[in-house]
């Protein structure tokens, strides 16, 4: 009985496990399975690393990994790719208990069985081409639950939680391979260096540590970014998919990213959007009635801005100069900054837990945005909101943890 209390709070992760095996079990080779599974024929490791690094792009070590199990039986990738939706699952449930110390057995059993639940209803479109494909898998999955992953330690050191060696060493491995994607690396860096200035400014000093663990993903980000491959590939794409998106400026190509992102997000993710709103508005009513007020026009906001991107074209960037389009992309930028600055108000008790909100807030977006970078924008398809997804779904857990302590 003593031992069944204890797993208890970890039950509806098990079924998750299960539910994960179980899809995994329905993939197939298609795509750039076919494409990479000979990759390999009449070449080394070292010699494919060099060719590939030079000639198409910097995703080497998860290329390489893709490369690797399409040469074996896809039941080891079935296996692998259970395990790694499971690090995802666990270290989402890992951040958000940093915020909640507190937690009973049946709080825990509430916020794994809520965590999954929101992984169970991410949009299919994404969902699979994300983790349910083999090359999808290692090029969304698997560095997004690096990501989260890599992230832990800096998260647990702003809440002064100390992590265990093992982890530690695991944490290089985690950064590693999700500073090789462009979405990962960017959240990541961005997010590492914001809880250190953090660390700073309150210590006046940096965990070595952490610091030294910043500097190696910093180094293997430019080791991705500088690849001579990205170039070609870039031009390859270019006429492949989007031949007149070298005519965008560095605007147009944010704005771009912009929309696509909102209407993606909006449309088949706001679900998402409407479990946060639940939880602002609970904390606004529980913080000071007053505040009510805020958060019908947060409401209203969010309204009105899912009614402005239903109604855009992706290609809104030809008319990036109009009065009406400049004022439909304002009110979008004004309705994630008064988001977040809401967020971290009613947080900023806590004001760990408001800054790492507002950031998987803005970082849910930034991750969005960074595809408009790219001329395989619309050819990536939805996969590419994967990253957006998980960043939602931490969010929307973490804030669920700390209301827990409402419900004790």
């Amino acid at each position: 009985m003593k031992k069944f209390n204890k797993l208890f709070p970890y039950v509806p992760l098990l079924f998750g496990i299960l539910y994960f095996y179980c899809i995994s079990c329905s993939a197939a080779l298609y795509g750039d399975d076919l494409v990479y599974n000979h990759n390999l024929d009449g070449r080394s490791i070292l010699q494919w690393c060099k060719e590939f690094y030079c000639n198409w792009g910097g995703r080497v070590p998860l290329q390489l990994l893709d490369i690797m199990f399409l040469y074996h039986s896809i039941k080891y990738w079935q296996i692998f790719n259970t395990v790694i939706m499971a690090v995802n699952t666990v270290y989402t449930v890992k951040i958000a208990k940093l915020f909640n110390k507190d937690l009973t057995d049946k709080s825990l059993f509430l916020l794994t069985s809520f965590q999954m639940i929101l992984f169970i209803f991410m949009p299919k479109s994404t969902f699979n081409e994300g983790a349910i494909w083999i090359t999808g898998s290692f090029n969304y999955l698997l560095p997004c639950a690096m990501l989260i992953m890599g992230l832990y330690p800096y998260i647990a050191n702003i809440k002064e939680v100390k992590i265990s060696k093992l982890e530690y060493i695991l944490s290089y491995l985690s950064v590693f391979l999700c500073c090789y994607t462009e979405q990962t690396s960017a959240i990541f860096i961005c997010m590492v260096i914001i809880c250190l200035l953090l660390q700073f400014f309150r210590k006046k000093f940096v965990s070595k540590g952490l610091l030294a663990l910043f500097a190696f993903g910093f180094l293997n980000c430019v080791v991705m970014f500088m690849a001579p491959g990205n170039k070609v590939r870039y031009d390859a794409e270019l006429i492949c998919w989007y031949q007149s998106f070298d005519t965008y400026n560095i605007f147009d190509k944010i704005v771009l990213g912009l929309i696509h992102t909102m209407k993606v997000l909006m449309q088949n993710g706001i679900i998402y959007f409407a479990i946060l709103l639940l939880f602002i508005g609970f904390m606004a009513y529980k913080k000071d009635k007053e505040l009510m007020l805020s958060y019908s026009f947060l409401c209203f906001l969010t309204f009105v801005n899912y009614h402005l991107v239903y109604n855009l074209t992706d290609e809104i960037v030809w008319q990036i100069y109009s009065v009406r389009t400049l004022l439909t992309i304002g009110m979008i930028c004004f309705w994630i900054l008064y988001s977040s600055w809401f967020l971290f108000y009613l947080l900023k008790n806590d004001m760990n837990l408001a800054v790492v909100s507002s950031l998987l807030w803005l970082a849910t977006f930034c991750a969005g945005i960074v595809m408009g970078m790219s001329p395989t924008i619309y050819a990536s398809g939805l996969r590419v909101f994967f990253v957006c997804y998980v960043l939602l779904i931490l969010l929307d857990c973490t804030i669920f943890s700390y209301l827990l302590n409402y419900v004790k």
